[in-house]
């Protein structure tokens, strides 16, 4: 099993409704470094361990983590407005520092921003297919 850090959308309104939409209105998702566990778009939830981002996704489904409703409190101290993981919310692969974005359909890999790039080039280069 691999493990991953699940990061949630803080307003999933623009984010969810998919990178392609995102990426033409400019309000691509921001990246976290190394040690942040929030960003302007998202916040760190947790970390698992998981067979595949599919498998991280069907895990992270609120009748899954939080059957009973005990993940509420959570999602509330984050300010987290949902339990289910849904498009617009992001999870990174531990090992390898790739993030993936949970898309309309499916996963989408989101490139780290170079250390010396800032996050308005890195949306430039992803709005101009240069990924």
């Amino acid at each position: 099993m691999a493990s991953y850090r699940i990061w949630y959308a803080l307003n999933s309104r623009d984010l969810g409704m998919g990178l392609d939409w995102c990426s033409k209105q400019g309000t691509l998702p921001v990246l976290p470094c190394e040690d942040e566990d929030r960003t302007d778009t998202h916040m760190q939830l947790m970390s698992i361990n998981a067979e595949s981002l599919a498998d991280v996704f069907r895990r992270m489904q609120g009748e899954v983590w939080s059957p009973n409703g005990e993940g509420r409190k959570l999602i509330e101290q984050l300010g987290l407005s949902h339990t289910s993981m849904s498009v617009g919310d992001m999870i990174e692969d531990v090992a390898t520092r790739t993030f993936y974005f949970v898309d309309r359909v499916g996963f989408a890999e989101i490139e780290h921003p170079e250390d010396d790039e800032s996050s308005y080039d890195y949306f430039n280069r992803y709005i101009a297919g240069d990924r």
